[in-house]
């Protein structure tokens, strides 16, 4: 698994729409995202009520709208009928069912590449650990940093 870029899986809600919020994924900020769906379409403009950094942005989003499944509006769209409160426990809960350390289980150990950058959702009591190779001939690995 090499993991280039991040990106984000967000929640935005519009006055306009009261019971729908809106959830897709972007590689850019998502308060860009929503100004470009403010268009002459739109009478408001798109508030971000809640956004997730991850390195697997599409499997999180797929995951959000399989949760979300019943409540969607239309399935050629990315609304759905739940509160942004509802919409926001199941981005949290595709995070870790996607990115967090037990999806890594399969694979305990991941081989990065310089430059790969990586988002990791963690519960309160879980760590990190990120151990390197001093160089290619050493016996042991060390520790580079821990979150």
């Amino acid at each position: 698994m090499h993991l280039r870029s991040v990106g984000f899986v967000y929640v935005m809600s519009n006055q306009a729409m009261p019971h729908l919020v809106k959830i897709g994924y972007s590689s850019r900020l998502p308060e860009d995202r929503a100004k470009e769906l403010h268009t002459t379409a739109v009478p408001y403009g798109f508030d971000v009520a809640f956004r997730a950094v991850t390195s697997r942005p599409i499997e999180v989003e797929r995951k959000v709208h399989e949760l979300l499944a019943a409540h969607r509006a239309a399935t050629n769209r990315e609304f759905f009928r739940v509160p942004p409160d509802v919409a926001i426990d199941a981005v949290r809960q595709a995070a870790l069912e996607m990115t967090g350390i037990n999806s890594w289980a399969q694979k305990p150990i991941h081989h990065l590449r310089s430059g790969d950058r990586v988002a990791l959702t963690l519960r309160s009591t879980q760590m990190f650990v990120l151990m390197a190779l001093s160089d290619l001939l050493a016996s042991e690995m060390e520790i580079v940093d821990f979150r």
